[in-house]
């Protein structure tokens, strides 16, 4: 049996989940950075024997790269690579930028009569859903929709599974739909792309496209939209944080690459990678997990605890849409900060987390703007401190 390193901060601990089924949480660098790759654990369902379920989606969504192995998900991934190309993303940051833009001049028309605006619903959980669906192709009047879908998934997996899978469906209505329109007439979007994608065998089946578009419109909304919500969190009640990002800012015009990557190891939301299935026993340090097990990849608090971050995972099963999200995160914290550099959080409302055993993140960001950058000056900040 091959062993699999152990370091001092590794933990493996057997939990009870919300379904009452028991898992495998693990924790330490080098301990999930080796698991993260080891090939012995599996994705697919099928090697589960512990009971797991996870969401109930439809079996049109199964077929996606986070519930296969190889040679599917070489041969998907090796498809959706050559579609997701990096000239795709980075022609995508003009239009992040100037949406970002859009969205915080509109900030101070949405405040209450306390002058409060929730950051979230106006902007963090925005940025994504529009980005992705631009790469993907969904019309931006359909953005608020889907975010609303997927939403209920991760927040209600274990709680309403009635409004999970009345949700499940919608999406897989919707992107029928939607797949079937880019059939008739391809556009130069991801999943036009994806429609056209053949290797030397064949091209991607339709439940393997329909689970290809509702993974990369899901999870590049949903984790993306956390990791900037938490960082915004961190940035309006920490003045060291804000102070960092403001200096990366005058120094060099944008956020370095180390301070970026430090701020995604420290606030990503996901709480466990996407769980896996040993299909034989794996020795972690004296513990023998069974075969079939649930094992639950704790990256956020590994994270915390490592100079680098597992946020997008490692080996073969790395985060395809990493680039895409490092630029949400930058660009819209630039932007931010640019414009709303006096701002900080309500300081008489209660944040509570979302109730969810997936990611942390909270569930509202009740913001007082302050005066925007166009409008501050020496003379004026004494009266915006008191506002």
């Amino acid at each position: 049996m091959t062993s699999v390193p152990v370091g001092a901060d590794t933990r493996i601990e057997r939990i009870t989940l919300p379904d009452s089924t028991t898992a495998w949480e693990i924790a330490g660098y080098d301990t999930v950075r080796h698991l993260l790759g080891d090939q012995r654990l599996s994705l697919n369902r099928k090697h589960s024997t512990s009971g797991y379920t996870g969401l109930s989606l439809p079996p049109a969504l199964d077929a996606n790269l986070l519930n296969m192995d190889p040679p599917e998900h070489t041969r998907i991934r090796k498809l959706v690579a050559a579609a997701f190309t990096t000239r795709r993303t980075e022609a995508l940051e003009p239009h992040v930028r100037s949406t970002c833009k859009e969205l915080l001049a509109a900030l101070p028309g949405q405040a209450d009569e306390h002058g409060v605006v929730d950051l979230i619903p106006a902007f963090t959980s925005v940025i994504p859903c529009r980005a992705i669906a631009d790469l993907l192709g969904v019309p931006v009047e359909d953005t608020e929709d889907f975010s609303r879908w997927t939403t209920t998934l991760v927040n209600n997996a274990t709680t309403d599974p009635e409004s999970v899978k009345q949700a499940a469906g919608a999406i897989v209505l919707y992107l029928m739909k939607l797949i079937a329109t880019k059939r008739n007439r391809p556009q130069d979007d991801l999943i036009s792309d994806l429609i056209a994608a053949r290797d030397n065998r064949d091209a991607l089946t339709d439940d393997e496209l329909l689970s290809l578009a509702f993974l990369l419109l899901g999870a590049g909304y949903e984790n993306a939209a956390n990791l900037l919500t938490n960082t915004l969190h961190a940035v309006l009640t920490s003045g060291d944080l804000a102070a960092e990002i403001t200096e990366s800012l005058t120094r060099t015009g944008t956020i370095s690459d180390p301070l970026r990557e430090n701020i995604i190891r420290l606030h990503d939301g996901v709480k466990h990678a996407i769980r896996r299935f040993p299909t034989t026993d794996i020795e972690v340090g004296d513990t023998v997990i069974p075969s079939g097990s649930t094992i639950l990849l704790a990256t956020r608090e590994t994270n915390a605890g490592a100079q680098q971050h597992l946020s997008f995972g490692h080996g073969i099963h790395y985060c395809i849409g990493a680039s895409l999200a490092r630029l949400e995160l930058t660009t819209a914290l630039e932007e931010f900060l640019t414009t709303y550099p006096n701002a900080r959080l309500a300081p008489d409302r209660e944040i509570s987390l979302r109730p969810s055993t997936r990611v942390h993140a909270p569930n509202a960001l009740p913001t007082v703007l302050g005066l925007p950058r166009a409008t501050y000056s020496p003379a004026t900040a004494d009266l915006d401190t008191l506002r």
